[in-house]
């Protein structure tokens, strides 16, 4: 009878320990969420101030599209290259998407950051959920990804209430400069939650 609760005992410790490696990477997801949340919370308006109010509507079908567009190619090299490979580029492909948004007088670089956005913020968050997945035993998927939504989830909660915070000490523009450099110093964040625990599979 002792025996049996010990053995109750090791497998909550466990789960614990499973919901704690998997921290990081949802960490991770929560700090590029935090980004992405000033397109949610402020495209509309800022699409208004800079007159491109009738193609607001059409970023994110941009955004989708850059998405699907591309997924064949980037699922593909995930597999065949390794995160690192893949995920240091979207990283810096969804910084310059934000710093386009934050420079646009026109529709074109408007369209285009969504496109840069999309494949890079959108394509993100497919590979740190694959991410993961990969990081848990076969018993412990679901585990997996109720951590990853709970940090997505968390991030899209606080975000809009952050983002009210600093549009009240700048302007549009300069919220999306900022989010901006936030994205590029993600890189250091992104290295130390993951990166530098990744072994890149030989081409």
């Amino acid at each position: 009878m002792p025996r049996k609760g010990r053995e109750i005992q090791l497998d909550l410790t466990g789960e614990i320990l499973w919901n704690l490696k998997l921290l990081p990477i949802s960490v991770a997801v929560f700090a590029i969420t935090l980004a992405y949340t000033s397109l949610l919370t402020y495209l509309s308006l800022y699409a208004k101030e800079i007159n491109l109010v009738n193609l607001s509507s059409f970023f994110f079908i941009v955004y989708a599209v850059a998405l699907l567009a591309s997924r064949p190619f980037t699922g593909k090299w995930f597999d065949q290259f390794g995160a690192n490979r893949v995920n240091y580029p979207l990283i810096i492909c969804t910084a310059i998407g934000f710093l386009f948004l934050s420079q646009t007088h026109n529709g074109i670089l408007f369209l285009v950051s969504g496109a840069s956005i999309g494949i890079g913020y959108g394509t993100l968050l497919s590979n740190f959920q694959a991410i993961s997945i990969q990081q848990s035993p076969p018993n412990r998927k679901a585990l997996a990804t109720s951590t990853f939504f709970i940090l997505l989830d968390l991030a899209n909660g606080v975000g809009p209430y952050l983002m009210g915070i600093l549009i009240g000490f700048m302007s549009f523009r300069h919220l999306y400069l900022n989010v901006a450099i936030w994205i590029f110093v993600y890189i250091c964040i992104y290295y130390i939650a993951h990166g530098k625990n990744v072994v890149t599979p030989k081409s």
